[in-house]
């Protein structure tokens, strides 16, 4: 399946859960996405390895029939303030 940024969430999960895609393909593309974006800052880190280490548990937790969360192998983007392992954190505010 070609990553379609469009679908909605449950959609790219049912993909993933059913095997018909894998996590570990949806999260490649979405590195490879927020990286050609990379001259907008909107994005400070990518915590490429991690990422791809989980997917590609995901990958193996359905393979061996594992239940697995209901968005597993869904990629997303945490905005800066959250505190969130391995990456930079603005967490700015200007009052």
């Amino acid at each position: 399946m070609m990553f379609d940024q469009w679908l909605p969430m449950r959609e790219l999960a049912a993909s993933v859960q059913s095997g018909k895609t894998s996590a570990v393909s949806l999260v490649t593309e979405a590195i490879k996405r927020a990286k050609a974006t990379k001259d907008y800052n909107a994005i400070l880190s990518i915590p490429e390895e991690r990422a791809l280490q989980r997917a590609s548990q995901i990958d193996a937790d359905i393979k061996a029939g594992k239940s697995v969360g209901d968005l597993a192998g869904v990629p997303f983007v945490a905005k800066d303030n959250f505190l969130t392992l391995g990456t930079r954190r603005l967490q700015r505010a200007i009052y």
